[in-house]
């Protein structure tokens, strides 16, 4: 499959920092008293009362590269996940402040309830209750997010921005995790590619890519605008079933009744819809090769139709015919009758 014409520009451009982007599930490493569950950061029982178990990740943001760290903290634990500049090893530290983590999000059982902390440099700067914004970061993609934009990080829970704070865009950050007792939960990092090579080698192993636009959806390739291409290639279920004899093909008075209810074909999205929802490629091609081959059917089964009257026709033209000669005969026999009388 040749690649899109549409990203071949987009590299060329200088622009494709702001609208290309990639998504990767965290990688962490250089992980101390803790372990990993798939792409989830735990640690279950604490060799002291410290935050002395954590991690950093080999994910980065670059300088001069805007970026986001999604997450999840569970419940039932103190943890920290956030934001570093990479420089900044993995630092123990006590009970009452975070490790060195220069951006983060705290959840923490004080004070007879559930809190959400933000920290900046180490310092606590401001408190959620456990009822306001999320009281369980279920992990990467529920809205809660530390977003790099320029020289600012924005700090986002339930889409709204709680806190903002100065950062130096010209540091490269990474994840990083500090925990007494529970789990960061499938933490990921979104940004654009820093180079030409980058973005050609790394959007073939990204997780997802976005184009122009910063909503994935529930798509692998989002693109806000239009694609050129020489070929695509979609891999789909096909539509040759209409042929087995147990295919239950519709009347076409059936067809012609759903129509004039509907105003468009059984089993075909309406135009309402199309707009609403787009077409899903493989699914319509498929579709559209169902209807087909339904008319093949129509065809053929109305051409044998058309030959059973043929043939009906020709005999009857041919009866006709006889007919016809037949009567000339009587005719002409009651001719010479009358003149012999």
């Amino acid at each position: 499959m040749k690649k899109l014409c549409l990203i071949t520009s987009l590299l060329l451009a200088s622009s494709i920092l702001s609208v290309y982007a990639q998504e990767f599930n965290v990688q962490w490493t250089n992980i101390t008293n803790a372990f990993t569950e798939g792409t989830d950061l735990v640690r279950n029982t604490p060799l002291s009362f410290q935050f002395d178990a954590g991690a950093i990740s080999e994910n980065t943001i670059l300088p001069g590269q805007d970026g986001v760290l999604e997450a999840g903290l569970s419940i039932a634990e103190d943890a920290f996940f956030g934001l570093s500049y990479a420089d900044d090893l993995f630092r123990i530290a006590n009970s009452t402040s975070p490790d060195l983590i220069d951006f983060a999000f705290r959840k923490s059982y004080r004070f007879g309830g559930w809190f959400t902390y933000i920290y900046v440099n180490g310092e606590e700067v401001f408190r959620l209750n456990g009822n306001a914004g999320s009281p369980e970061f279920e992990g990467a993609g529920n809205g809660t997010r530390i977003e790099k934009v320029g020289s600012e990080i924005r700090f986002i829970t339930d889409g709204i921005v709680r806190y903002t704070a100065p950062c130096d865009p010209n540091r490269p950050l990474k994840a990083k995790a500090s925990i007494y007792q529970g789990r960061v939960r499938a933490a990921r990092i979104t940004v654009p590619p820093a180079s030409f090579e980058e973005a050609l080698v790394g959007g073939l192993v990204a997780d997802r890519i976005a184009i122009g636009t910063s909503n994935f959806g529930d798509f692998k390739l989002s693109v806000a605008g239009r694609l050129r291409a020489e070929e695509v290639r979609v891999f789909t279920g096909w539509a040759d079933y209409v042929f087995e004899a147990d295919y239950k093909l519709r009347s076409l008075e059936e067809v012609e009744a759903y129509i004039s209810a509907h105003g468009h074909l059984p089993d075909v999205p309406s135009a309402d819809e199309v707009e609403t929802n787009g077409v899903y490629l493989g699914e319509t091609s498929a579709t559209l090769l169902r209807k087909i081959e339904e008319l093949t059917l129509y065809m053929i089964s109305l051409k044998a139709e058309n030959d059973r009257l043929q043939q009906s026709n020709d005999q009857w033209q041919r009866t006709r015919e006889d007919l016809a000669a037949r009567l000339a005969v009587l005719e002409e026999a009651l001719i010479m009758q009358d003149h012999d009388d």
